[in-house]
């Protein structure tokens, strides 16, 4: 009986030892392999990378380009400079209805890495121009734009954490970029968003990005939109030498409100009311531009903030205004003559002068009306017209040289 129990417990000690043996060179084995290199296929788009860095525990070496595979351990990873020049094209993915389509920059920069299970996974960077371009913000008057940065999956490489992360730069023309400095720990989204404002900008902003391949930076262009004005003029044909104005109507649009916001206008020809004007709160302003001289005149209007607009108004001779200013003037003395007091003998001999004389004040009061000096005291409602020249002129020639503050002043 002792004998038996005896084996039976030596059995049972050389089994635990057995598997404890076993144990321990499973471990071995798995250890080896986890510590095993990984062939890896080294990045190519079109022929050999133009750099090739490979990232360890102990930092960064350059490798040959020209090599086909590199070892990789796990946590290792290798980046390569597949081109010179980023990718744009619209992101992919849905758009709010409405809203513009961001744009998306493909870095040409692609970096392998073995996760902690040995799979290899491939993935590169991009940065995405959210809406497109940077818009201009009327509270604080700047251009803003955000442009997000990250990882995306190449050869099917699945979305998630990374075994080793990337550091990336960036740095603009912008007066603002935060942040700077970036660190990129997943594939897919959330990506990092990078936000840009400036005050003055030009017709684009300038990204660029470094990823730790090498000393290169890749180029991110940012468009830069800006609210349009839109300038109309009304009529678009006056009469010239200074006798009709046209309204000049500034309107924006593209922004929700426009209080405070001041617009320049310049002209080639004629004489606008004001350079600078205001825009109220619905984005509109209005000027005028009085004639001077024959010709066409080009209006133009600009802001820092806005896309700039011109229109164009022709000064025409103004033969319909003179002819409706002497035929006014004419009737009107012709009227005051026919009643003026006077004996038989005296009006055949006073009729001529005092004819033109009534002529020349009714021109002169159609003229002085025109710019703006009425001497009579009717305001007719018709701003411009022969009909409203017409009866100014007549008016005056029927008042005669009285109504004129020279004529008027004498005994």
């Amino acid at each position: 009986m002792d004998e038996s129990l005896s084996r039976r417990v030596l059995v049972a000690r050389a089994a635990r030892e057995l598997g404890r043996a076993l144990l321990a060179a499973l471990c071995v084995t798995a250890t080896a392999r986890a510590q095993a290199p990984v062939q890896v296929r080294v990045p190519r788009v079109d022929g050999q990378p133009i750099s090739v860095t490979r990232f360890t525990v102990s930092g960064r070496t350059a490798t040959n380009p020209a090599l086909e595979y590199v070892a990789l351990r796990r946590g290792e990873m290798l980046a390569a400079r597949t081109g010179r020049e980023a990718t744009v094209l619209p992101a992919r993915g849905d758009t709010a209805v409405g809203a513009p389509p961001d744009l998306r920059a493909t870095l040409p920069v692609e970096f392998v890495a073995v996760s902690a299970t040995g799979d290899v996974l491939r993935y590169r960077p991009v940065a995405e121009v959210e809406g497109g371009a940077a818009r201009y913000d009327p509270s604080g008057r700047v251009f803003r734009g955000t442009v997000r940065v990250g990882l995306e999956a190449v050869e099917g490489t699945p979305k998630g954490p990374l075994p080793r992360p990337v550091e990336a730069y960036v740095i603009s023309d912008a007066d603002e970029t935060v942040p700077a400095d970036l660190r990129l720990e997943r594939v897919g989204p959330p990506f990092v968003p990078v936000r840009l404002a400036v005050a003055a900008p030009g017709d684009a902003l300038t990204l660029r990005v470094r990823t730790g391949v090498d000393t290169r930076q890749d180029t991110v262009r940012v468009p830069v939109e800006r609210p349009r004005l839109v300038l109309d003029a009304s009529p678009r044909q006056i009469q010239g030498l200074g006798l009709q104005v046209s309204d000049i109507v500034v309107q924006a649009e593209g922004l929700v409100s426009y209080g405070s916001t001041a617009v320049r206008l310049s002209a080639d020809r004629g004489s606008l009311d004001s350079l600078v004007i205001s825009l109220n709160q619905q984005g509109i302003g209005r000027s005028y531009i009085r004639s001077v001289g024959l010709g066409e005149a080009r209006i133009r209007a600009a802001s820092p903030s806005f896309q700039g607009a011109s229109t164009s108004v022709v000064f025409l001779f103004p033969i319909g205004y003179i002819l409706a200013a002497l035929v006014g003037g004419l009737i009107g003395s012709a009227i005051r003559e026919c009643y003026a007091p006077r004996n038989r003998k005296s009006r055949g001999a006073d009729f001529a002068p005092a004819l033109a004389v009534g002529l020349l004040v009714g021109v002169l009061v159609a003229v002085a009306w025109a710019v703006g000096v009425n001497v009579l005291a009717v305001s007719p409602a018709a701003r411009a017209g022969e009909a409203a020249v017409f009866v100014m002129a007549a008016l005056g020639a029927l008042a005669g040289h009285k109504v004129l503050p020279v004529g008027a002043a004498r005994p």
